[in-house]
């Protein structure tokens, strides 16, 4: 194995080691919430707020990271994906309203079911964001050495 290769191997499980570690913390702070916006969670129940008012759209950064992780052994198309997903991803940071995943409970009750202000990204975010880049920058060294298609 040379050289290069050994660097693409250290970013792509360094790419998947910051995922998992994002899980352990929190991604952002509303004025409700604080820190209890970990990651599993946010991965686990975000997906139901992809089509919803606000940054819930974000959510889908992370199916386009697991495929760019899935379809390593196709450089073009793993640094395509991981692309979309860190672009997608950083659209968060401009982002000022979410719909929490808690806030409106079951569909018999009236509650309100409106936007929060956010208040914060936090380090559950950034180590998610920086996830995508690492995957990216680590193809693009890859496709700068080795061509597209390998």
């Amino acid at each position: 194995m040379n050289k290069k290769e050994i660097v693409f191997k250290l970013t792509f499980w360094l790419s998947i080691l910051l995922y998992i570690i994002s899980l352990c913390f929190s991604g952002y702070s509303t004025p409700n919430s604080n820190e209890d916006n970990l990651g599993y969670l946010l991965v686990l129940f975000g997906w139901s707020e992809v089509f919803t008012e606000g940054a819930g759209y974000v959510w889908l950064a992370n199916p386009l990271l697991w495929y760019s992780w899935i379809t390593i052994r196709n450089t073009y198309r793993s640094f395509l994906f991981g692309s979309l997903s860190m672009v997608l991803a950083s659209t968060f940071m401009f982002s000022n309203k979410i719909m929490p995943i808690e806030t409106c409970g079951s569909w018999l009750e009236s509650m309100d079911c409106s936007p929060v202000f956010i208040i914060s990204k936090n380090s559950g975010y950034y180590l998610w964001l920086f996830s995508s880049i690492i995957i990216t920058a680590g193809n693009l060294h890859r496709m700068k050495f080795n061509g597209a298609g390998k």
